[in-house]
């Protein structure tokens, strides 16, 4: 009786967050005035501007993923295998962009670039052209901050594969005289492929599922992709056929996601067998020479040009009296973060919306998460496999799409319970998708734990409760933890979910940014995003701190 009544639990969550959901999203896509029809993939591909959204998504992807994994790669090797100066300083310095929110980026870039930006105008002051020549609106400046914003996805694997990688080929090939080149081509790139290719596919994947930096930097413009031609179709409140639209652009995301991971499981596979060793050898770092400075000097300037250059332009737009003033001490003024923290009651509502979201939905992922990895470690319940597929599967969904199939799923009362408009439509979207993380954290700690432990407790009569307050749960609290930062790190400032599920007064963090850049109100929106730059990477460096702490203790 009680494994029925655990398994009833386990459907139920399943049902709610995850199946229903995309059942009615599905089913949409596949629906024509109460009858089974494709007549809306047909119309999608019969209008042009469809047509352009989906070419849009799939050039702005490619390209993306071209560049992040050319940059990635190279700062890795620099950084990772070489002997250039301040190597713990770029190791963690050029990790920042990907620890702030994608659609703050295009925000700060539009304030260092734009129209208006301070770039242009110090070209523009200086050549005495009337004109601004960079531009940021469209799909190049699309392209550039989603690059930026990327491009540690593969630093990251890069970095990860490297260290574990058997070096002794390495070192033989320099002893018998490869110079370092001979050395990078016929060696260390052919052993990185997989996790190279890995890794191109989950920047390809990340960047066709943005909507912040296409919102900003490419609705203006005109220029849509699939997530944000979704996001106007949902929210011009047409008929029940912008839905049927919209779920149709959505299945095609899924697949073009789903088939993504099924190409990037194939590299998972292929990197099983490049990589020789678990544990690196002994690896002496590669002598630079009269190189040495020279690469230091261009990490600094790309450190300071990617990282450093968008946040300093959009701290002086906060503290600037009014736009277009010059850049001196007189123009500058602190009244700007005075209004949005003393004068707006928007922001501190949002700032109270962000924190429950995001501290319930870290906290309910991680009790979740311990459930599933029990059940499926340590009971014999049939079907216990399948919850991680499903759980994995918003992982490779766009929040847009994830944000239309909550909509259909809770636009009407359900036995006369109605979420919509509520902020508890926005935390079943956050737990859908963020779910994957914690399980991903609590499941590797599981597998460190020696099954003869939790045997023993069995044949000493202990029972499942038991096992898991006792046994399973205090050895896998480091991972608990890892899930909880994981999820609540995002969720504080996530804008895609929210930008659909929000409604007046349920406005988030996320979405408070955007619409003010949508107003017009660029100096308050500019205080407010300085402020989530600096509480996010502060939250990133004590997170790290903290973990690093956890492992010396260990």
């Amino acid at each position: 009786m009680k494994k029925y009544l655990i398994l009833t639990a386990v459907v139920f969550i399943l049902f709610i967050f995850f199946i229903y959901p995309f059942g009615k999203l599905f089913l949409m896509a596949l629906m024509r005035e109460n009858n089974f029809s494709l007549m809306n993939f047909i119309d999608i591909l019969k209008d042009s501007h469809n047509i352009s959204a989906l070419w849009h998504t799939l050039f702005v992807g490619v390209i993306v993923t071209v560049i992040s994994v050319i940059t990635g790669s190279i700062l890795s090797w620099l950084v990772t295998r070489t002997d250039v100066y301040f190597r713990n300083f770029f190791a963690m310095a050029l990790l920042v962009p990907y620890m702030i929110p994608p659609f703050i980026s295009a925000f700060a870039w539009m304030q260092l670039i734009g129209p208006v930006g301070y770039i242009n105008k110090i070209i523009m002051a200086f050549t005495g052209i009337k004109e601004p020549i960079l531009r940021i609106y469209g799909a190049h400046g699309i392209i550039l901050v989603s690059s930026i914003y990327t491009y540690p996805l593969v630093y990251i694997a890069i970095t990860n594969a490297f260290k574990k990688m058997d070096s002794s080929f390495e070192e033989a090939a320099r002893v018998s005289g490869a110079n370092v080149f001979r050395v990078l081509k016929d060696i260390t790139l052919p052993v990185m492929l997989p996790a190279i290719g890995g890794a191109a596919i989950i920047v390809f994947v990340t960047s066709i599922s943005m909507f912040g930096i296409p919102a900003i930097l490419g609705i203006p413009k005109g220029y849509l992709v699939l997530t944000t031609k979704i996001f106007i179709l949902v929210g011009s409140y047409g008929t029940k056929y912008n839905f049927n639209l919209a779920s149709a652009m959505s299945v095609i995301l899924i697949l073009i996601g789903l088939l993504s991971l099924v190409i990037q499981n194939y590299f998972v596979r292929k990197e099983r067998f490049a990589v020789i060793t678990g544990k690196s050898t002994g690896f002496s770092p590669i002598e630079l020479n009269r190189l040495r400075i020279p690469a230091t000097i261009l990490l600094f300037i790309f450190f300071l040009g990617i990282v450093v250059a968008p946040i300093a332009a959009t701290i002086i737009t906060a503290v600037t009296k009014a736009l277009g003033l010059h850049i001196k001490l007189s123009n500058f003024t602190i009244k700007n973060f005075h209004y949005i923290l003393f004068k707006l009651p928007i922001v501190w509502r949002a700032i109270r919306n962000s924190l429950f979201l995001s501290v319930t939905v870290s906290t309910i992922t991680s009790l979740m998460a311990v459930f599933f990895i029990f059940l499926d470690r340590y009971t014999d319940i049939k079907g216990r496999r399948f919850i991680d597929y499903i759980v994995s599967a918003p992982y490779a969904i766009p929040g847009t799409v994830i944000g239309v199939s909550m909509i259909l799923a809770w636009i009407r009362p359900i036995l006369g319970v109605s979420i919509y408009n509520t902020i508890w439509i926005i935390m079943i979207a956050y737990i859908a998708r963020f779910m994957i993380f914690p399980m991903r954290t609590v499941k590797a700690s599981a597998k460190q734990i020696d099954n003869s432990l939790i045997e023993a407790a069995r044949i000493s009569g202990a029972n499942q409760k038991r096992m898991l307050k006792d046994i399973l749960f205090p050895l896998i609290k480091p991972g608990v933890f890892s899930g909880w930062f994981l999820v609540f790190m995002p969720a504080l400032t996530e804008l895609t979910l929210s930008i659909f599920l929000y409604s007046a007064g349920k406005e988030t963090i996320g979405v408070t940014v955007y619409n003010m850049t949508q107003e017009g109100l660029i100096l308050e929106a500019s205080a407010l995003a300085v402020i989530i730059i600096f509480v996010v990477l502060g939250l990133n460096i004590a997170i790290k701190k903290f973990s690093i702490k956890r492992e010396d203790r260990v």
